[in-house]
């Protein structure tokens, strides 16, 4: 199945689940495309929990 992802935030539990849902899919043999907007496209820069001890 081929699955778009649209994500427009970069509100950190958000874009966590939407990449979360698009690495499952994946996983699971699905052609996946995600497609950043407005705020979205910095979720690159996004550390929230990954920095944490």
């Amino acid at each position: 199945m081929k699955i778009g992802i649209i994500l427009e935030t970069k509100e950190f539990e958000k874009a966590w689940n939407a990449f979360r849902f698009a690495v499952t899919a994946r996983k699971q043999g699905h052609e996946v495309k995600v497609f950043l907007m407005g705020e979205a496209v910095e979720c690159e820069g996004l550390t929230h929990l990954l920095n944490r001890n």
